[in-house]
């Protein structure tokens, strides 16, 4: 193998580790932001990462957005929601994987986010905050 060959092979093994993310955003907009005060943050027991829900809510709170944790009977009551999803995946410790986060006025979709990790990438093992935080900051951009 030439030196031109051995460098087109590394520059192929260093994207493929180096790989990106995928992150799909419908912000909200400027107008629904500014009416946002109190969102709730619709309880999901089969999200398995531990800190999802205090990331979210201090994230929330730096946009100047108040939150709580509820059950769906207890959602019937607000206005505002936010429904959230993560799956994990493990490669010598655990990772998240996928994010799905939805805001919802009276149960209309107004501003989603999705995340695809990708499991090439050296990483992807970014802490609770460091997955969740821009895709918060995403959804509210125009608060800015």
């Amino acid at each position: 193998m030439n030196s031109s060959s051995k460098a087109f092979l590394m520059i192929l093994v260093v994207s493929g580790l180096s790989g990106c993310t995928s992150v799909d955003t419908q912000p909200l907009q400027s107008h629904k932001i500014a009416q946002i005060g109190k969102i709730c943050i619709l309880e999901n027991p089969e999200v398995k990462v531990r800190d999802m829900v205090s990331v979210l809510q201090n994230r929330l709170r730096i946009h100047g957005i108040k939150s709580n944790l509820v059950n769906n009977t207890e959602a019937l009551s607000c206005r505002y929601t936010l429904a959230y999803s993560a799956r994990r995946s493990w490669d010598f410790t655990t990772y998240i994987d996928t994010v799905h986060l939805a805001i919802y006025d009276n149960n209309q979709l107004i501003a989603y986010t999705e995340y695809d990790g990708n499991n090439w990438s050296l990483t992807k093992w970014k802490s609770t905050a460091e997955v969740i935080n821009p895709l918060v900051d995403s959804l509210l951009s125009q608060k800015r």
